[in-house]
């Protein structure tokens, strides 16, 4: 663990997981051009390192910790360091997370563990831990990263999009509990995004270019959105015209229907078997 300033500061403090790439990556640029102190964590060390250089130049404090989020015993050891250096998590953005594809049947079960241990445990360890001073102080953001697959099963990807539809509705059910407290729940759905590292690689081919959103643009939309306190931010008409779409669909082929839709526009295929 490293700090580029002292840990006390009258700054409020945003705390980002997978902050090594992509819209983590993003969004603590963002906080830190907001003047935010910030908690980045990931795996990558050296990428921490990088970016924590570049949020220095808004003169902010940076606590890097390079944790695996996926081993239990991560969250209790981040959260012990905290208060040890009397920091007070302000917002709490849960982004880490990473992708497993192909069939159910044939996938790596430690890779699918892997996935929820990152996506739904860790999200509901770090907000187990960091509720009871937010609710003690009446005031504090979460910001939980989702996928517009949070709103529909994407066969080949089964246990990724039920994990982000864990993510949404999780968020739905604690929004409704905290409100009293003072505290916004936040749930960003965006579609592909570019510049953004998944440990398992999809099998897809080039992906078409008006699918795409930089992480740049969807971190700017989700903290404008988490300022307004929006419940649900999907960034990008293709990607709200996708949600739309799938809430029309029939129930009966609706999984079918989104295997189409990704296979057509995104390029994925189908593992042969044999």
């Amino acid at each position: 663990m490293k700090t580029t300033e002292p840990s006390i500061s009258k700054k409020p403090t945003a705390l980002i997981t997978g902050a090594s790439s992509g819209i983590g990556y993003a969004l603590a640029k963002r906080f830190a051009q907001e003047g935010y102190d910030l908690v980045i964590i990931a795996r990558n060390e050296a990428a921490l390192t990088a970016l924590a250089t570049e949020c220095q130049t808004h003169t902010v404090s940076v606590l890097i910790i390079a944790k695996d989020l996926t081993q239990p015993a991560a969250v209790q050891e981040i959260y012990q360091s905290l208060e040890e250096k009397q920091i007070t998590i302000d917002v709490l953005v849960n982004n880490a997370g990473m992708g497993v594809w192909g069939a159910f049947s044939e996938t790596a079960i430690e890779e699918e563990t892997q996935l929820v241990e990152l996506q739904i445990m860790a999200v509901m360890r770090l907000t187990k831990v960091f509720l009871p001073s937010m609710i003690k102080r009446q005031t504090g953001k979460i910001l939980n990263v989702g996928s517009v697959y949070s709103y529909t099963p994407v066969p080949y990807q089964s246990v990724y999009s039920a994990s982000k539809a864990f993510l949404l509705f999780f968020s739905d059910a604690i929004r409704n509990e905290l409100k009293e407290y003072g505290i916004t729940v936040t749930v960003l759905c965006p579609g592909i995004t570019t510049q953004t590292n998944f440990r398992t690689s999809l099998a897809t081919k080039k992906e078409k270019s008006f699918l795409t959103m930089p992480a740049e643009q969807v971190a700017q939309i989700a903290y404008q959105g988490l300022l307004r306190k929006k419940a649900i931010v999907i960034p990008g008409l293709v990607n709200k015209l996708y949600v739309n779409l799938m809430r029309f669909l029939p129930r009966a082929i609706l999984a079918s229907g989104v295997h189409w839709i990704v296979s057509v526009f995104r390029g994925f295929k189908v593992p042969k078997k044999g």
